[in-house]
Formats: structure tokens, C-alpha cells, sequence
């Protein structure tokens, strides 16, 4: 659904074109690039009965950026639209632009002009309303979620809209329009030994369910009561969406290109061979993988251009096919590395799709356990850390419900245990794989390598199915709850 700039909560197209137009009427430098970005969301934690914070409120941020010549860009950004502000800004920039210094070779160009981005679908009409209504009609299900069934918890609601445009003194405007909304929840047992979580994540907020979710969070709390200890070792595990969303967090960013082809950084490079640099056509996943990125995607997607933030620039970006049945098809290109090889822009997959290929059969959870002799239950994973670059190694605790399984049911809760694995290896030791769907991450650290505009709330979508893997490596027990 298409925003009503008359109504909208946030600003309307023509609203910061206006600004745009005031700051490059300003500007001496030979390109200047002004990317505006207005904010509007609600975000509440509860804690147990009652409201811990409450967050309400938009922002404004204004980036701009401005190049002469052959030297390096400047760039300098601002939340101000009053006249003496925007002056005061440009003067500031016009000067610093004269004595920048000169990069080594003439400084990678976008193409100028007009661009053609591919139309999305990220606005919810929905959701847009409910930053001013979620706080009234979804906290008090969750407080009274905690209240009624005697079970300490603590709950997260955030609602966004956000209204981006970006323009340059050559024609080239890209313009998009976005809401997005979370729930999540944490439940512990009485006794502190046994936690449960749950969570939903979706651009349309009527699709959230707030007092379901609590009441799962607090059933898994339940249920993980009395936990006994089990040996470690490698053993077959089934891993919720949860989970999965948490290792591919981390998977992502070997698809980038020149950290692979450059750098031979990732497990993606290829080194010691004076033939290539990547493993682009080569196996590298089960057969029954898929990876894709697309702005269009149904169940997430993202922008269709690149965020000055951290490209530097706006150029449209495209879906990629990253892996079909386990091959490794392409890698991500930033837009300078992109221009100097040939290749089209795409966003390093923040927004990562994991699927199984079309013929794969799909199993629940339940349908998982069913078929699992002996087994262990992972619902969520805390803590994960990428430790090795090269091999994409991780490490990690389990976390919010982990069970033994026997004879095809699950037996008794046990206690959490520390795991050191490689989606590199675990993505080819699927023994079944489930439906794909946008999946909650919850608050979570940001990795090493993760600038702050990608891990704060809201992320970009991950969206993956839960998975059957042989011979996951748990190495010892851990006290986490």
C-alpha cells in the first residue's frame, strides 16, 4: 500500500524535495549528493507489569555529501531545515570542499542523471497508524500476559515509518517510502533456571500478534522448567527460524565481493591459486539450498537504492540469485568496486532469503522431531560470535528453550549448551529443511562488522526456515537462561 503524503506520519515527497532543492541551490561543489531521511516510530519495553521505557517520537537527518574535481569526498550531516542552519551548513562544506585532499587516481563517478529503481512495496498503511495506537492497544496484553500467569517477562513493541529521498544537482532523485514493526518477548521461570522467547517481525503491522507471542514465550519458560544436564558432543539438532536468523546473521557478510576478491577474507575467497580469486561456480551448500537478495521481496525487502550512509552514493540496486541448489552464482558488488570491475550495484545481504530448492519437501518442526531418533531442540542461540573469518566459524549458547528428543517426541528440557560450528559446514549436513518465512531477531549486539545504521533497530529482513542438521557441534555445557 502507497502512503497518503496528505495524511502520512512522515514527510511527504514534495515536502523534502523542498529541503533538497534549498541546500543545493547553496552548493558551489561540482557534485553534491543529499540524501534525507525522516523517521517517526514508537518503541516501548515492558519489564514484568509495567512500562520499563517508552521511546515515541521522529527524527530528522539530513547527509550530504559534495566532491570537486578529482579530490575525496566531504561529508557532513545535520537535523536543522531552518534557512540560517542550511547556510550555515553549505558554507561550511563549499570551503572544506576547495581544500580537500586529491585522491590517488581520479575518484570512481556514478552515472549522472536519472536512474530507474525497482518499484517496491514496503508501506503499510496499518502500521503507520499504529505508532500512535500500539502502545495502548498491544502493552497492556503483554503486562497482562506476565500478570496472569505468574511468570516474570519482558516484552519489546517498535513501530516505524520512514520516508527517504535522495537527489543530486544532475537529476538523479530516488525517492521510497517504509514502515516496519516488532514484537518479541522474554519469559522466565519462577525459578530462574528455564527462559522461553518468542517473536514477529513484519513491514505490516496487523499481522502481529502481541498476546500470542507472549503466551509462547511463556509457555517455552514453562516447559524448560527442571532442566537436566546431557553430554555434549556432535549431535543432530533441530534449529528453529530463530536460531537460523542468528548463524545467517553472521554468513552474510562473505557474499561481499571485494572483501573476498581484494582481501581473500571470506570464506568465499580462493587462495593459492593464481586462477581465480572466488568459488563463484563451485558447490558450496547442500543441493537443496537457495540464497537470494531482492528489494522486492514479499516478505521484507529493503530500499531500492544505495544509503548514502554507507555507499556513498545512490544507484539502483537489483535482485541477485547468490546460490542455486548449493552453488555459489554471484557475490555482492559495492557501487565503486562495482563500476571498476563492470559489474551492477547490489547491497551486501543484510536482507538475506534462505530457502529450499522448489522440489525440496517442507517439514515443520513437529514434523522434524517426529523423524528424529535422538536429537536435541534449539529454539534460540545467545552471544553468537563469527571467531574466523576464513572458515566462518562461530560460536554461540543456546538460549529460550532447548530439549532432548527421543523416539520422535520431544523428552525433557536440558541444559543450555556452548557450540562452536560454521554455517559452511552445517549448510552441508541438512538432514531436512522447513518453510522460509521474515523471521524476529529480537535486541541483539552488533557483529564486528556491522556499522550501527545496520544493526539498530529496525534490521534489515532475514528471512530463512528452520533446519534439521547431523552432527552440530555442541562442545560443553553452558549456565545461560
Amino acid at each position: 500500500m502507497h502512503a497518503d503524503p496528505s495524511s502520512s506520519v512522515v514527510l511527504s515527497r514534495d515536502a523534502l524535495l523542498d529541503i533538497g532543492h534549498r541546500l543545493l541551490s547553496l552548493s558551489t561543489a561540482d557534485t553534491t549528493c543529499i540524501e534525507l531521511q525522516h523517521t517517526a516510530r514508537a518503541v516501548t519495553r515492558v519489564s514484568h507489569d509495567r512500562v520499563l521505557t517508552s521511546d515515541s517520537g521522529d527524527t530528522l537527518s539530513i547527509l550530504i555529501r559534495t566532491m570537486s574535481g578529482a579530490q575525496l569526498p566531504v561529508r557532513m550531516q545535520i537535523n536543522q531545515i531552518d534557512e540560517s542552519s542550511l547556510q550555515f551548513a553549505m558554507r561550511a562544506l563549499n570551503e572544506l570542499t576547495k581544500v580537500q585532499f586529491g585522491a590517488p587516481v581520479d575518484y570512481l563517478r556514478v552515472p549522472d542523471g536519472p536512474q530507474h529503481y525497482l518499484p517496491v512495496s514496503l508501506w503499510h498503511d496499518t502500521t503507520a497508524a499504529a505508532i500512535t495506537t500500539s502502545g495502548d492497544t498491544s502493552v497492556p496484553l503483554l503486562i497482562d500476559a506476565f500478570h496472569t500467569s505468574n511468570i516474570p517477562g519482558a516484552g519489546f513493541i517498535g513501530v516505524m515509518a520512514r520516508s527517504t529521498l535522495v537527489m543530486q544537482e544532475d537529476g538523479l532523485i530516488a525517492f521510497n517510502q517504509e514502515t516496519d514493526s516488532e514484537c518479541s518477548v522474554s519469559a522466565w521461570s519462577p525459578d530462574r533456571r528455564a527462559s522461553g522467547w518468542s517473536g514477529h517481525a513484519a513491514r505490516d503491522w496487523s499481522t502481529v500478534r502481541p498476546g500470542t507471542i507472549a503466551a509462547e514465550a511463556i509457555e517455552l519458560a514453562k516447559r524448560g522448567m527442571n532442566p537436566v544436564a546431557v553430554e555434549p558432543g556432535r549431535r543432530t539438532v533441530i534449529l528453529s527460524r530463530f536460531a537460523v536468523a542468528q548463524i545467517m546473521r553472521h554468513l552474510s557478510p562473505h557474499f561481499d565481493a571485494y572483501q573476498t576478491n581484494v582481501y581473500a577474507s571470506t570464506a568465499f575467497a580462493v587462495r593459492g591459486d593464481t586462477t581465480r580469486v572466488n568459488k563463484v561456480g563451485r558447490q558450496v551448500f547442500d543441493p537443496t539450498v537457495n540464497m537470494s537478495i531482492d528489494p522486492a521481496d514479499p516478505l521484507g525487502g529493503f530500499i531500492p537504492f544505495g544509503d548514502v550512509t554507507g555507499d556513498w552514493a545512490a544507484m539502483p540496486t537489483h535482485a541477485v540469485s547468490l546460490v542455486e541448489r548449493g552453488v555459489l552464482r554471484d557475490l555482492t558488488y559495492s557501487i565503486y568496486y562495482g563500476l571498476e570491475e563492470g559489474k551492477p550495484f547490489s547491497q551486501n545481504p543484510w536482507a538475506l532469503r534462505v530457502e529450499a530448492t522448489a522440489e525440496t519437501p517442507l517439514l515443520t518442526v513437529d514434523d522434524m522431531i517426529a523423524r528424529c531418533d535422538e536429537g536435541i531442540y534449539i529454539h534460540r542461540l545467545s552471544d553468537v560470535a563469527e571467531i574466523d573469518r576464513a572458515s566462518g566459524m562461530q560460536t554461540g549458547v543456546t538460549r529460550d528453550g532447548c530439549f532432548l528428543i527421543k523416539g520422535g517426541k520431544i523428552e525433557r528440557p536440558v541444559k543450555n549448551f556452548r557450540f562452536i560450528d560454521s554455517p559452511f559446514g552445517m549448510l552441508n549436513r541438512i538432514v531436512a529443511i522447513g518453510k522460509t518465512e521474515r523471521t524476529a531477531m529480537g535486541y541483539m549486539e552488533p557483529a564486528n562488522d556491522e556499522p550501527a545504521y545496520l544493526w539498530q533497530w529496525p534490521r534489515r529482513p532475514m528471512i530463512v526456515p528452520p533446519l534439521m542438521i547431523r552432527d552440530f557441534n555442541l562442545t560443553a555445557l553452558a549456565d545461560a537462561v
